[in-house]
């Protein structure tokens, strides 16, 4: 499944929610249009309007939205060939529910209601049934667990056999540059910058620098005094799944490695709920080595 986004001048964003991919498809402006018009078009679409490269979409054989399912009559035709014009354009999108279907089906006003308008994550407490309380709890359990781990991991053959002194109070000091970090994620396109639609209803926000990060691990080392040890930070993003995953992308990162014995650390981990059960997880560890 895709996921695809449109401007008021048919061009398209073609999202793969499975790898946060995005490509953009600017509208073919031979569909419809006189060859003078045409031409002017394409010379406007040389300078402003670029197809994102290497689009790995392949075919599409049907849209949905919350008024109808729509299928595609062109389905042999390159995506930069597509005509994306879905209302009113019955010969190459063919809509599957009449309008009296669509109230008899969907209720009076013909729609079926969206999870929500925009990618906004929710507030913990405020107006969210029990999802948000779900999330916090998710917080806490992945806070204790990764903490246990970090000691467990350290003390075993596989980790040194070197003691762990882990801070539980400074992880706060940390929560500030995990949500800086999500500000970005949400407004970050991995790929499809060539897009010129807006993302998502989320303004862009810079993205947290080197510097930031360091920033934060100082007030750390400050918050402490660890002035005399060389720290560390890694921060890493998840859509949460199950532990195991997050787990075996900490060991991956070589974090845990990097403190010899008695090496202070600090864990913190910050949950985002989003609609649908959507949770984005944000784990950033510190470790505080004495300096060489």
């Amino acid at each position: 499944m895709i996921v695809v986004r449109q401007s008021a001048r048919f061009d398209v964003e073609l999202w793969l929610p499975a790898t946060a991919e995005c490509f953009f498809v600017p509208r073919d402006e031979g569909n419809g249009r006189s060859i003078l018009s045409c031409c002017r078009r394409r010379e406007e679409q040389a300078t402003d309007r670029q197809a994102t490269p290497n689009c790995s979409v392949r075919k599409i054989l049907f849209l949905f939205s919350s008024d109808n399912v729509w299928i595609n009559c062109q389905p042999d035709l390159p995506m930069s060939k597509l005509d994306f014009r879905i209302r009113g354009n019955a010969k190459r999108w063919k809509p599957l529910f009449t309008d009296s279907e669509r109230q008899r089906l969907f209720g009076a006003a013909g729609k079926i209601s969206t999870a929500a308008d925009v990618a906004t994550p929710l507030n913990f407490g405020i107006g969210a049934g029990d999802w948000d309380g779900r999330a916090l709890r998710v917080q806490e359990q992945l806070s204790r667990q990764l903490s246990e781990k970090i000691i467990h991991y350290r003390l075993s053959a596989e980790g040194g056999h070197r003691d762990t002194d882990l801070n539980f109070h400074a992880a706060e000091k940390m929560v500030a540059v995990l949500e800086e970090l999500e500000e970005f994620k949400r407004a970050q396109r991995v790929t499809g910058a060539e897009s010129c639609i807006g993302h998502l209803g989320v303004p862009r926000v810079a993205a947290p620098t080197s510097d930031a990060i360091q920033a934060c691990c100082d007030s750390v080392r400050n918050l402490l005094g660890w002035h005399s040890f060389e720290v560390t930070g890694v921060p890493m993003h998840f859509a949460y799944t199950d532990f195991d995953a997050i787990w075996q992308a900490v060991r991956n990162s070589n974090i845990l490695t990097v403190g010899e014995n008695r090496a202070k650390y600090v864990c913190a981990v910050r949950v985002f709920p989003y609609p649908a059960k959507v949770l984005s997880v944000w784990v950033f560890i510190v470790c505080a080595a004495k300096e060489s």
